[in-house]
């Protein structure tokens, strides 16, 4: 919130005849103008379809559409253009919890409560494959910079990949003690985050097949999201039921870089905005915007 400028005030004056040489009549000062107020968000368009709470949102490459994953069970993809109708895609069993765009902008990948994945062609015709990902409901799911590989998570407390082309298992990657909330790739595609309820933030060789983590971060409470950096491939951030939005780098995983502002609840969900901002929001309802200094 800015402060309002102080105002200026008149300069006192006497009542006196104009003498134009000698004796000028004070000049006003000119009152300072209050600094602009902060405006508001303005709405652009609201789109209406999904019957329950919406879980899950991810822009196409171009920006034109929207994906969007809904506790009704369905995935819909929204147009930007008015002319374009949404499509609405249905084969989950159970709410559909994780959404995200490929980089190809061709395929969209979900997740669901009714522990499978799916693949769908983003297009009218929305055909699918289904995929049984996990022993129990899947929490996330993330396309690697490349598109070739996805990374998801699930309540049985594994992360796996599996590739892209041929749509089969690769790998899964142990060592969480409990429910895995969230996963994502690093920009180049060689390290895996992961982040989950027991407290920890682990890194992975992405390239391995499975195995032990390379590291752990440990946190003050479960773990609900993390983000690479996409511009400065050391840096993450992660956000913590306990509230804390924590800045890391992964050569000195001990100690946090930053502890930006907290949230009055939990923290829930982290993204970066370019190199230098982190948007975090929580249960307090709060969305903030946190600018690093260069």
């Amino acid at each position: 919130t800015f402060a309002p400028g102080a105002r200026g005030s008149l300069l006192p004056g006497r009542r006196c005849r104009r003498s134009p040489a000698t004796h000028p009549l004070p000049t006003p000062a000119t009152p300072a103008m209050p600094s602009p107020e902060p405006m508001d968000p303005a709405l652009e368009r609201s789109f209406r379809g999904h019957k329950d709470g919406v879980s899950s949102v991810s822009f196409s490459p171009t920006m034109k559409q929207l994906v969007s994953g809904g506790l009704d069970g369905t995935v819909m993809v929204w147009n930007f253009k008015m002319q374009m109708r949404a499509f609405r895609f249905v084969g989950h069993k159970a709410a559909v919890t994780s959404v995200d765009f490929a980089p190809s902008g061709s395929l969209i990948a979900s997740g669901s409560r009714d522990q499978t994945i799916r693949l769908w062609a983003a297009n009218v015709k929305g055909e699918s494959v289904s995929i049984r990902a996990h022993t129990a409901p899947v929490n996330s799911v993330a396309f690697s910079g490349d598109g070739q590989q996805l990374v998801t998570t699930s309540d049985d407390k594994s992360v796996k990949a599996w590739s892209i082309p041929t749509q089969r298992f690769k790998h899964s990657f142990s060592g969480h003690t409990n429910w895995v909330r969230d996963a994502a790739f690093s920009p180049d595609g060689r390290m895996l985050l992961s982040s989950a309820d027991d407290k920890t933030v682990r890194l992975w060789d992405a390239r391995s097949r499975g195995g032990a983590p390379t590291g752990a971060i440990p946190h003050h409470g479960w773990v609900s999201s993390v983000a690479w950096c996409g511009v400065r491939e050391h840096l993450l951030v992660s956000g913590c039921h306990d509230g804390g939005v924590r800045l890391w780098d992964t050569r000195s995983p001990r100690v946090a870089l930053h502890s930006l502002p907290r949230h009055k609840g939990k923290a829930l969900c982290v993204a970066w905005d370019g190199a230098d901002a982190v948007v975090s929001g929580g249960t307090d309802g709060q969305l903030r915007i946190s600018t690093l200094a260069a």
